[in-house]
C-alpha cells in the first residue's frame, strides 16, 4: 500500500502493518496509521478472499503437503539398505532430486552419502565375485593399503581368499 508520508515527495510503499508501524512512528502521524493499518487489514482480507475463490490458497496448502511426503519418502527411501547397484543409483539420484544441483554442490548430505557408501561396502563384501576392475600399477604392498581403507577385508595368508587377492583381480 502506498503511504503519502508528509514531508516527503514520494509515496513509500508498505506491505505489513508493521511496516506501517515503523514507516508512521512518530506522534503526530497516529490518525494516520491506524487508517493505514485498517486500510491494510481490509486490503488483505479481500486478497485472501480472493485467493480462496481462485484455489490459489488451497493449491498452496496441497503444495505444502506434497512437499512433506517428498521428504518423508526421500527419507524412507534413503533409511532402507540397496539391495542392488540399481538402489544405490536411486539413492544417489533422489539426493540430487532433492537438494537441486546448486544446493549438491554446497551443501553434500553427508550422511546420505554414508548410507549409500554403506550400501556400496556391503555389497561389494557379500558378492562372491565381485567385479574388480584390472589395476596393473597395484602390487600386494599396494593391495594391503588400499583394502581397509575401501573397507574390504585383507586376505591372510593361507587363506583360500587370498589367491584371488593379487593385482590382476583388484
Amino acid at each position: 500500500m502506498a503511504l503519502h508520508i508528509p514531508g516527503r515527495e514520494q509515496a513509500v510503499f508498505a506491505h505489513s502493518s508493521q511496516e506501517v508501524e515503523r514507516l508512521l512512528s512518530r506522534a503526530d502521524l497516529a490518525d494516520m496509521r491506524s487508517k493505514a493499518v485498517e486500510e491494510l487489514r481490509s486490503q488483505q482480507a479481500v486478497w485472501d478472499m480472493k485467493g480462496w475463490e481462485l484455489g490459489y490458497n488451497q493449491a498452496c496448502e496441497e503444495e505444502v503437503k506434497a512437499d512433506r511426503m517428498e521428504w518423508e519418502l526421500a527419507e524412507t527411501l534413503w533409511s532402507i539398505s540397496a539391495g542392488s547397484l540399481l538402489g544405490v543409483v536411486a539413492k544417489i539420484d533422489c539426493v540430487i532430486e532433492m537438494t537441486g544441483p546448486d544446493v549438491f554442490l554446497q551443501e553434500i548430505p553427508a550422511k546420505v552419502l554414508r548410507l549409500v557408501l554403506s550400501d556400496l561396502k556391503r555389497m561389494i563384501s557379500v558378492s562372491p565375485e565381485p567385479y574388480r576392475p584390472k589395476l596393473p600399477f597395484m602390487d600386494d604392498a599396494a593391495l594391503k593399503i588400499v583394502r581397509p581403507r575401501a573397507g574390504l577385508a585383507t586376505p591372510q595368508s593361507g587363506d583360500a581368499s587370498a589367491q584371488t587377492a593379487s593385482n590382476t583381480d583388484w
